[in-house]
């Protein structure tokens, strides 16, 4: 509990819906959003937050199971595990890389690829406001994973916003299907 828990509670459910709009999304056929995105930028930046998320949280794992010892921040807040790893390990980061995968390889999930986007830029808010609360008490021990994350979460913000404002696909079927494209304009 901080004075953010609300704030999360709500970037958590909306990050939440978003996934789970954009699954309905998948599994009805559509991948129009998906379809705007900048396709290798936004599959690789999935992909990376897959792969780096995931080596930071199987270290401090790797860590604490060989060394008895817990990682400074599961000290500081007073826990015996980080609730984060499983819901990381076992949902969000495999999401992203099977959306990051989808996408680069032009599969029918690559739906998933916008609504992680947005879950990515949602989840990141919350987390920099953590450490904002956490620098504001004194602790700047994380101000260079804050900076990291807030570069993430911009990054996956403009790659989200650049598809709903691009009005059609930036190639591919859908530029052949332009009014100006069959009127030879």
């Amino acid at each position: 509990m901080n004075p953010l828990t609300l704030i999360y509670i709500a970037i958590f459910a909306l990050c939440l819906w978003s996934l789970v709009i954009g699954g309905r999304e998948v599994v009805d056929g559509g991948t129009e959003p998906a379809d705007r995105l900048y396709r290798r930028t936004s599959a690789g930046l999935l992909l990376a937050v897959a792969v780096l998320f995931g080596a930071l949280w199987m270290g401090q794992i790797a860590s604490t199971s060989m060394t008895g010892m817990l990682p400074p921040d599961l000290v500081k807040a007073g826990l015996s595990t980080n609730p984060v790893y499983a819901l990381d390990l076992g949902f969000f980061l495999p999401l992203c890389a099977v959306a990051g995968v989808a996408l680069a390889r032009r599969t029918p999930v690559r739906g998933l690829a916008f609504s992680m986007l947005i879950w990515v830029t949602l989840m990141g808010a919350g987390v920099v406001g953590g450490f904002a609360v956490m620098a504001a008490a004194g602790d700047t021990d994380a101000v260079p994973i804050a900076i990291a994350i807030t570069i993430v979460s911009i990054l996956s913000a403009l790659l989200a916003a650049a598809a709903v404002a691009s009005p059609r696909r930036r190639h591919g079927a859908a530029a052949l299907n332009r009014p100006e494209a069959a009127a030879g304009g």
